[in-house]
Parts: C-alpha cells; structure tokens; sequence
C-alpha cells in the first residue's frame, strides 16, 4: 500500500484555503509532484528506470521553457507557456484558454467549483483508489510503455546537404523519445527548382541569368543616358537654289528628344562632272549634248547623208504567238530608259484649222502624227506595241477598264467605219474606200496604208504641236493592211512590211 499520510495532510490544508489565489499553479503543482513520488515509489525498479529516462529525455528536450498564468478570471484560467522549436532552437509563446468544466466537458475548476470542493470528502477515497489501481494495472502501464518505447521520434535539426547547381537538399537528424537514440539522414529532403507555372528554389542557371540581365539593364541604361543627352539626326537633304556649274544641298538636322528641326548653315556642293571625276550635269554639258544631238539629226536628213546611221537604231518587226500576230519595236528599251516618248505616224496629206481665223492652212504631205491623245502608243521593255482605243476614237468601243484600252490587234490602228452602207477608214485627210459595189455584191479592196514609230524628246500633249526636230530615231515603217476573203465579199486587217 502507498503511504498516504502526507498526501493527506497536503490535502486537508488545501481544504482550508478560502481564497481564491490560493488555487496557484504552486500548490497544485506540489501537490502533483507528491503524488508523483509516491507513484514513483510504488512501482518496480524497471518501471522506475523508465520514468527517469522519460524524464530526462524531456528535460533535454527544452520543448516547453516556462508557463505561467495569463489574464486571471473567475470563470476560466488562461495559461501563457514559452515554446522552443526543436529545429532551429527559436522561441514563441502561446496563450490557451481552458474554460471551465461542466457537466457535458472537461474544464479548469472554477472559484465556486473550489468552494464545493471542500465538501467533497469522497473525491479523496475515489482518488486513493485510483492510485492502488495503478499497481493492479501494470500490463495496461506496460502497453503503453511499449508505445514510447516503439521508437516515437521527433525533427532536432535541419541542416542544408550538398551543393547543387539546381536542387536545394537538406540533412534531418532526428531523435528517439522513447531511448533518446539520435540518427542522421543526409540529403533525404529537397526543394525543386522554380519554373513559370510553380514557386522553387533559385537554381545556379538563374543566378547566372539574373547575373547576365541586371549586366545587360546596365549596359541599356549607359547607352540610355547616352541617348537622353541633345541628340542631332540628319531628317532630310534638299535642294538650294543652284548655279549653272555645281548643284547645292541644303541639310536638315532634329533633335529626338525635343523635336526641334535645325537647318545647317552651310551647303554641301556637288560640284560639275569633269574628265577626271563624276559630277552633276552642268548647263553647259546639257546644251552641248542638245547641240550634238541636234547636228546628228541635221546630219541624218541632209541630202546625201547617211540617213541610216541614227543614234538609236530601231525597226519594227511582226511577230506572232498563242495570242496572235501583234508589233514588237527592236531597240525599244534603251530610249524607254532614257525617258524618250514613242509616236505613231502616217504618211498622208494634211490641212489644219485655224479656229481664230475660221480658215485651213494649205495642205502638206509627210509624216503626221496619230492621235492627239497623251498617250496614244505603249511599248513595254520587250518592244510589244499596242495602241490606244480611244486616241483614235473608236467611239462604239465600250471602254470598262483602264487596261483594256490598249489593244495590239491591226484593226485597231484604223478608223473602220461605216459610210452608206459600205466600210471606210480615214488614212490623214484622206477617206479610203474598202468596200465596193459590183451588181449587187459588196466586195473588198486590197488596201496598204504605210505607218511608221519614232521615239522623241517631246513629252505627248494634245495641244503642243509636234516638232519632227525632237525625233532621236528614224521611222521605223510597217503597212496596215486589208486581206480580202470568202470571194471578197469579206476582210480582215494584218499587219505586213
């Protein structure tokens, strides 16, 4: 049996404190430590060993450091207990409110619960019993026993493990509560690296971009303070007023960052070309060239000249494909890329009005132009020639698009019309007759009319009259012709030299 003599006497001075600080956590704390002791006294010497081994591997432990009382009340007790945490030895503190007790839950016994308890006599023989029970319990103790002995253990350390370019590990040591046996692991836990959809660690390849960006945001922001200093750009270059023998350039700076346009003060001069060094064309050179190309003309038509020897020799050859038979001008390109005009001519008879005086002039025969359109013939850089519809006013041609106004076909080099019932086309002032009667049968003519292309320096215009001199090429001469068929009494326009 357990001596309970002392217990006793420590609870019947409890009963006799009235007031209600008497209920401390020192005279319940002496009053537990006794009843440890006799617990400790009661038991075997193998279980003994085992408290004392519990309790020190608690009080190596440090996980609780102190408690204390928190806020006093009547109705519960709040208790404010400092923490250590085990893995990195930090301390914390933590208030628990244990309400009071009731008949439904456990609880903290209240000043009026105190109060009752002093007439409670049979709590103490209930307690005595539950103390000699112990004794008669020990398979029950030593099941339990053998849970803390089971290897129950607690973290005690967390240390980093190895260097690794693109993982963080980390060393656990642990420690059995049970036996106080501690054991390592090395690298058994790590931390993966971070990516754009999860949080992570920052690897040694992230480091390095990091690295690499802030040196890059350094390099921007010296090339931007550069930057922000009066910037001057050259925008824009024209032209001054120039002489006869160097062109002038004027140039124009901006500063980016307020906008101002500052003209420079001085002129870059592009002086005249000479034999030893390009240049610009002087006015000099120009009407040298003008007068060359003038005496060659003159040159060209003299009597007894060579005629044949133009600048710019072209001809005009009939070529046919899948298409059909259309013109093409040989040497056409040279004179397109030097900005010259291609003319259509017919050699004819003609006699101009003179609106102002109501009159014509008298009549002359030689090449005159055709059309009194802009743009009456187009040749491309092959040499391909067609001709404009509407320079020589076909005028029941429905014209829809830009494009279908050229036509290489030879009816189109013609005014076919119809004239008393019989077809017709002009040729200068001239009408020639296509068609004919005999009896009662429209028959056909075989009709030649000889044309020619030329290429000038005389831009088109409906109004300018035209000025053989500008001619830089001969007239290059093709016929257009009529080619009965079906017994005459039906033709067809071609193309022939």
């Amino acid at each position: 049996m357990i001596d309970t003599t002392q217990l006793t006497q420590l609870i019947s001075a409890f009963r006799v404190e009235t007031e209600k600080e008497s209920i401390s956590p020192e005279t319940v704390g002496s009053l537990l430590q006794n009843i440890t002791d006799l617990l400790a006294n009661a038991s075997s010497s193998t279980e003994q060993q085992i408290f004392e081994n519990w309790k020190a591997i608690l009080s190596q432990l440090n996980l609780v450091e102190d408690i204390g009382i928190g806020v006093e009340g009547v109705e519960s007790v709040n208790i404010a207990i400092s923490l250590r945490d085990l893995a990195n030895g930090g301390h914390s503190a933590r208030l628990f409110n244990i309400p009071s007790a009731t008949p439904l839950r456990a609880g903290v016994m209240t000043a009026q619960q105190a109060n009752t308890l002093m007439t409670i006599d049979a709590a103490v023989g209930a307690l005595e019993l539950a103390v000699v029970n112990i004794g008669n319990k020990n398979a029950e103790q030593d099941s339990r026993l053998d849970i803390i002995q089971g290897g129950h253990s607690v973290i005690t350390a967390i240390t980093q493990g190895d260097d690794h370019p693109s993982k963080v590990y980390f060393n656990i040591r642990k420690q059995n509560l049970a036996t106080g046996e501690e054991y390592n692991k090395s690298n058994n836990k790590e931390i993966a690296p971070a990516t754009n959809e999860k949080a992570g660690v920052m690897t040694k390849a992230h480091v390095q971009a990091l690295e690499k960006a802030a040196q890059d945001i350094g390099n921007l922001r010296q090339h931007v303070d550069l930057l922000r200093q009066p910037q001057m750009y050259v925008t824009g270059v024209y032209n001054r007023p120039h002489t006869k023998d160097s062109v002038f350039l004027g140039v124009e700076f901006t500063d980016v960052w307020t906008g101002d346009i500052i003209e420079a003060g001085d002129d870059i001069e592009i002086p005249g070309a000479t034999a030893q060094q390009a240049g610009v064309m002087t006015a000099k050179h120009a009407k040298r060239l003008d007068d060359a190309e003038r005496d060659i003309y003159n040159l060209k038509n003299a009597p007894g000249g060579a005629a044949s020897k133009s600048m710019f020799p072209i001809s005009v050859a009939i070529e046919e494909d899948s298409n059909g038979v259309h013109l093409s001008v040989l040497g056409a390109k040279p004179l397109l890329d030097r900005g010259y005009y291609p003319f259509l001519f017919r050699l004819s008879k003609k006699r101009n009005y003179i609106p102002h005086d109501e009159t014509h002039a008298r009549v002359h025969k030689g090449w005159h132009r055709v059309g009194q359109g802009t743009d009456t013939l187009h040749i491309t850089d092959s040499g391909r020639v067609s001709i404009s519809i509407t320079a020589l006013k076909h005028a029941d041609i429905d014209i829809d698009a830009e494009e279908e106004n050229y036509r290489e076909e030879a009816e189109w080099f013609v005014n076919d019309r119809e004239k008393n019932g019989l077809h017709v086309a002009s040729y200068g002032n001239r009408i020639i007759k296509i068609q004919y009667l005999t009896g009662h049968e429209v028959k056909s003519h075989k009709v030649r009319l000889l044309y020619g292309i030329a290429f000038s320096k005389q831009k088109p215009s409906p109004r300018e009259k035209f000025d053989m001199s500008q001619l830089v090429t001969d007239i290059a001469t093709f016929h257009v012709s009529t080619v009965p068929y079906n017994h005459g009494s039906e033709y067809r326009w071609v193309f022939e030299r």
